[in-house]
């Protein structure tokens, strides 16, 4: 998983869940930015995925996703699968990987709040990721 991502004329960026830093420097350097809702929602992308730096290797850890309308399913559409733990799997995975670092444990607790909150759109939970990630 890279840092290929389109952006296009009118600078709209692809939702995505625990941006890279390229991708949050793009929001901080542009005025306004879209962030697209409408296009068929791709498979194994920064949609829905996202890296941590583990001991030895990067780690993905994946939201697992429903497509209420198969593969012509949009972006805004797809929802999350809360039929299996993943959130406890991605927060303990954060802590093991950064419990060490400086000031992980003030972000911790709010953290936690993203992993509690039960969204139902994909979509809702990368804007909450993103709207918290640009306000520190």
């Amino acid at each position: 998983m890279g840092e290929n991502f389109q952006i296009n004329q009118i600078n709209q960026l692809p939702s995505a869940c625990f941006p890279s830093l390229k991708y949050l420097q793009h929001c901080g350097a542009e005025k306004h930015f879209f962030i697209e809702s409408k296009e068929t929602y791709p498979k194994q992308t920064l949609r829905n995925r996202y890296l941590v730096n583990g001991a030895n290797s990067p780690i993905l850890l994946t939201i697992p996703v429903r497509k209420p309308n198969g593969s012509k399913t949009i972006t805004e559409d797809i929802e999350i699968d809360c039929s299996t733990n993943w959130q406890k799997v991605h927060i303990e995975t954060l802590k093991t990987a950064y419990n060490n670092s400086p000031y992980f444990e003030h972000y911790l607790y709010e953290l936690n709040h993203f992993f509690d909150f039960k969204n139902s759109k994909l979509i809702d939970w990368n804007n909450r990721v993103l709207a918290w990630l640009n306000n520190h």
